[in-house]
């Protein structure tokens, strides 16, 4: 009898652990304080309730230089819009709670390749976030990554404001 009972408990413990969604893809829009044009996709992990490792690419445009306020910071060119598609590595820590909301921190590190004839960067950042679970397979997140280098061009700002939607599995 006490082996049936075992073997029911950890059926349901196995059966409790296979329906949470473990996996998820988001799609976002990036850059919401210079509202450029920026979007792009990620995949999470959640190696346990609370680590998580994601990995994301976007595509991100950018104007440099001329226009008004280029004329008073000291660049007065033309304006020259770039391309740029970064790539994100973070590991996260969730702090878990018995809400809808889920809060999160990480540290990672992002690669630019750079645009016409500049350099590659690669940085290191810090990431912090919000996810509302609106069901167990979807959710909303809102999250923002800051650079940790002072040396930021145009093209690779050092704060970053996301949005977007998470669809878990």
């Amino acid at each position: 009898m006490k082996a049936f009972l075992i073997v029911i408990a950890l059926a349901a413990s196995a059966a409790a652990e296979a329906a949470t969604p473990r996996e998820a893809v988001m799609i976002y829009a990036a850059d919401l304080i210079d509202e450029t044009g920026c979007y792009g996709i990620a995949y999470r992990h959640l190696w346990s309730p609370r680590i998580a490792m994601q990995i994301s690419y976007g595509t991100e445009r950018h104007d440099l230089g001329g226009g008004f306020f280029g004329l008073i910071i000291g660049n007065p060119g033309p304006r020259v819009r770039v391309h740029t598609n970064p790539i994100d590595v973070e590991g996260q820590y969730q702090f878990v709670n018995s809400t809808r909301f889920q809060p999160f921190i990480g540290v990672g590190a992002r690669h630019v390749s750079g645009p016409q004839g500049r350099r590659d960067r690669t940085s290191p950042e810090f990431t912090g976030g919000l996810l509302f679970v609106v069901s167990p397979h979807f959710g909303v997140l809102l999250s923002g990554k800051q650079l940790l280098r002072s040396d930021t061009p145009d093209w690779d700002p050092w704060l970053r404001i996301d949005a977007g939607l998470a669809f878990r599995f």
